[in-house]
């Protein structure tokens, strides 16, 4: 089967964090830092096969020592890039994000606030997270989503927990707008040309020890996506955190050939018809987002 274009492939840098927050799921993996010529060859096998990268997976983008050359070699193939952090090393790695080209969108996970311990750190990360996104909005043509993944329910409440942050989000980029009561969750709020807000429901990550198990359902895994990991396993989708889901390596196969693997084709044809295939997709309730 030819293999067409998708929308973005997920590319884990590292898998490793400099946080350890109680709603990510701590893989039991190896710790580890794809290296450059890794990377360079992913992005050689890849780069036809869609038009976006994102660094996203397990892991901190922003500590891997050769971020600023992955960012490069991404732009030597037209590629755009967006990239997830929890925003904790902005400081230090600010200025050379907005300096590359290849770099579209960075999203903040501004979950991790309630995750930091000293009142000191906390106002000093809401510092740097605000300085950072008035410079890229106002200096750059990179677009800023702040992001609020941790609503629990229906109730307005949830956001007393992000009340401090959003309170200066709101003094700096949207004077009398109240977003404790404005932001609705799976609901983008736009505060700027290319600044939005961005709020959902927490989810939990997938494991074969849930008891949560349905066979049907579709997903955007191996359609609209694909993922490769920091030591070049190929997975279905971004929320494999253990990498159970292995089709294949990149360093020994052409992403066609894995795309065309029999368990591949089973995973793509099961989605295809509403059916869930693998034991860990059985387990995901990330499908119910679209379902």
């Amino acid at each position: 089967m030819e293999l067409k274009k998708f929308k973005k492939i997920y590319i884990e840098i590292t898998n490793v964090c400099n946080l350890n927050c109680s709603f990510c799921y701590a893989s039991n993996r190896q710790p580890g830092f794809m290296p450059l010529t890794l990377f360079a060859e992913v992005i050689k096998k890849t780069h036809k096969h869609t038009n976006y990268i994102c660094l996203h997976v397990k892991g901190e983008p922003l500590i891997h020592p050769q971020l600023s050359d992955m960012l490069d070699i991404c732009r030597e193939y037209k590629l755009r890039v967006v990239l997830v952090t929890n925003g904790t090393l902005l400081a230090d790695k600010g200025e050379m994000l907005l300096a590359k080209s290849a770099l579209r969108q960075i999203n903040i996970s501004l979950h991790c606030f309630q995750e930091i311990k000293s009142s000191e750190n906390k106002n000093n990360y809401i510092k740097e997270v605000i300085a950072f996104t008035k410079k890229a909005i106002l200096q750059s043509d990179k677009t800023i989503s702040l992001r609020f993944w941790n609503v629990k329910n229906e109730s307005q409440n949830n956001y007393q927990d992000n009340q401090t942050i959003l309170y200066e989000i709101e003094k700096e980029f949207a004077p009398g707008i109240d977003l404790m009561h404005k932001i609705e969750p799976r609901k983008g709020l736009q505060l700027h040309e290319r600044l939005y807000i961005n709020s959902d429901y927490e989810f939990s990550w997938p494991s074969l020890t849930s008891n949560y198990d349905k066979t049907e359902g579709t997903c955007y895994g191996l359609r609209y996506q694909i993922a490769v990991l920091c030591d070049g396993t190929v997975i279905p989708c971004c929320l494999d955190a253990e990498g159970i889901i292995n089709l294949g390596n990149i360093n020994d196969n052409e992403l066609q050939q894995i795309f065309n693997s029999d368990k591949a084709q089973k995973i793509y044809n099961g989605f295809l018809n509403t059916t869930r295939i693998e034991p860990l997709c059985r387990k995901c309730r990330f499908i119910e987002k679209f379902n």
